[in-house]
C-alpha cells in the first residue's frame, strides 16, 4: 500500500449520520488511494483502542472535528482526544478543520473560537439544503486535498477558480433570483485554503530576503508583488472580493517589512527606488483599516495599483 496521509476525524457518536455524510465525500480521496481516513469504528475486535487513537493521531497530518453540542459534551472527546490534538497541533503543525455540524454554542470554547472554522462564520452544515450541504462537505474535500498537496500549487489558483465559477453555477438552480449571499459565502470558503497557502508562500519568500542585502531584498520584493498577484486573481474572478484582498494586504505588509530594513544610504537610485514603493505603500494605510465586505473591492484595486505603479517603475 502506498503511504498515504492519514486524516483523523473526531466526532460523537449520536452524530454518526453526519459522520458517514462527511466520510462519503472524503472518500473520494480515499478510494484513489490518496489519504486514509481514520474513525474510530476502524478499530478491530481486540486491539487497545486507546493505544489505537494514539497511534493514529501521532501519524495523522489532518483533524476534522464534526463539532454539535454532543461533540462539546462528550467528556471523552474533550478529555482525550481534543488535548493530544491541540498539542500536535503546536508542536507538528498538524491542520485542525472544526466543522459546525449542528447548530452549537462553539463560540463560547475558547480553544475553538480561536480556529478558523467551516463552513466560514460558523454556520451549520445542517442549515443548508440537500444541495448546501454536499457544496459544504465537497468544499472541505478540496480543502483537504490543497493542504495534503493533491493539488500543485502553481495551479492551484486556477483549478480553484474554475471550479468555485462551476459550483457558483449549481447554486443558481436553487436560490433563484436571491439574494447573492450564498453565493458569495460559497466563493469565501472555497478560496480559504488557497488564501492561506498564497500567505504561507509569502512568508516563505520574505524569510529567504530578510538577511540579505538592500538590493536582493528589493528584488524578493518585486517577487512577492508578483506573487501576490497571480494568488489574488484567480480568487477575486472566481468571486472572493475579500479574498484577493486579504492577500493583496498581507503581501503589502511584508513587503513593507523588507523595505524598512536597513535601506540603502546616500541618494543611489535603488534607495530612491525603495523610498517611493516605501511611502507609496504606507499611503495605502493597511495597518488600521480593517478588510470588510463593503470596502473590499476597493481594497483589492487599490492595491494592485500600487503593485502595478511599483511593478513599472
Amino acid at each position: 500500500m502506498t503511504d498515504r496521509t492519514k486524516v483523523f476525524i473526531s466526532y460523537s457518536h449520536k452524530d454518526e449520520p453526519w459522520k458517514d455524510r462527511l466520510m462519503s465525500h472524503l472518500g473520494v480521496l480515499e478510494f484513489q488511494d490518496l489519504l486514509h481516513i481514520w474513525v474510530d469504528t476502524r478499530i478491530n475486535a481486540g486491539e487497545n483502542w486507546r493505544n489505537s487513537i494514539e497511534e493514529v493521531l501521532n501519524e495523522s497530518k489532518v483533524a476534522i472535528l464534526l463539532v454539535t453540542a454532543n461533540f462539546l459534551t462528550s467528556a471523552f472527546i474533550l478529555t482525550e482526544e481534543v488535548p493530544r490534538l491541540l498539542k500536535k497541533h503546536a508542536e507538528a503543525g498538524m491542520r485542525i478543520i472544526p466543522v459546525i455540524g449542528k447548530p452549537c454554542a462553539w463560540k463560547v470554547i475558547p480553544w475553538l473560537a480561536n480556529i478558523q472554522v467551516r463552513p466560514k462564520e460558523g454556520r451549520s452544515i445542517s442549515a443548508g439544503s440537500d444541495n448546501q450541504i454536499d457544496t459544504d462537505l465537497m468544499l472541505i474535500t478540496y480543502e483537504v486535498a490543497l493542504l495534503i498537496n493533491l493539488i500543485d500549487n502553481k495551479t492551484m489558483g486556477e483549478q480553484l477558480a474554475s471550479a468555485s465559477l462551476g459550483y457558483t453555477n449549481i447554486q443558481h438552480q436553487y436560490i433563484g433570483s436571491q439574494s447573492s449571499g450564498p453565493q458569495e459565502y460559497m466563493a469565501e470558503s472555497f478560496a480559504a485554503a488557497a488564501i492561506d497557502i498564497a500567505c504561507l508562500e509569502i512568508t516563505n519568500m520574505a524569510k529567504l530576503a530578510r538577511n540579505k542585502s538592500s538590493a536582493v531584498r528589493t528584488e524578493f520584493v518585486y517577487k512577492i508583488i508578483k506573487l501576490a498577484i497571480s494568488r489574488g486573481v484567480p480568487i477575486y474572478n472566481s468571486g472572493s472580493r475579500i479574498g484577493c484582498a486579504q492577500i493583496y494586504t498581507y503581501a503589502t505588509k511584508v513587503v513593507l517589512d523588507l523595505l524598512s530594513r536597513q535601506p540603502p544610504s546616500g541618494p543611489t537610485s535603488e534607495a530612491r527606488i525603495i523610498e517611493v514603493a516605501k511611502q507609496t505603500l504606507e499611503q495605502l494605510d493597511v495597518q488600521s483599516i480593517p478588510i470588510t465586505p463593503e470596502n473590499a473591492d476597493n481594497r483589492a484595486w487599490q492595491i494592485r495599483h500600487t503593485f502595478d505603479s511599483i511593478l513599472n517603475h
